[in-house]
């Protein structure tokens, strides 16, 4: 995802994850991603954020229905 921040030229760009992104068939796949999004070329004005999603449904209330161990998986991912 790609958003353009206020008036200027300046962009973010979002690489959203999901814990189905940390599955053993998806981790390929996943390094890759990450590998093309951390090294896509960006101007000086862009920003990059990489948006971990706790839950892959909506849900009203976080309270009780989010565990850490998908964002713990992503950072022991991102750090090969």
């Amino acid at each position: 995802m790609k958003f353009r921040l206020g008036d200027s030229t300046a962009t973010l760009s979002i690489l959203l994850l999901t814990s189905s992104s940390l599955e053993a068939s998806a981790t390929p796949n996943t390094i890759s991603r990450l590998r093309q999004f951390s090294l896509s070329p960006t101007h000086r004005a862009s920003k990059k954020a990489i948006a971990f999603l706790l839950s892959e449904a909506p849900f009203r209330s976080a309270s009780g229905r989010c565990r850490l161990e998908g964002l713990v998986a992503l950072q022991v991912l991102y750090g090969h």
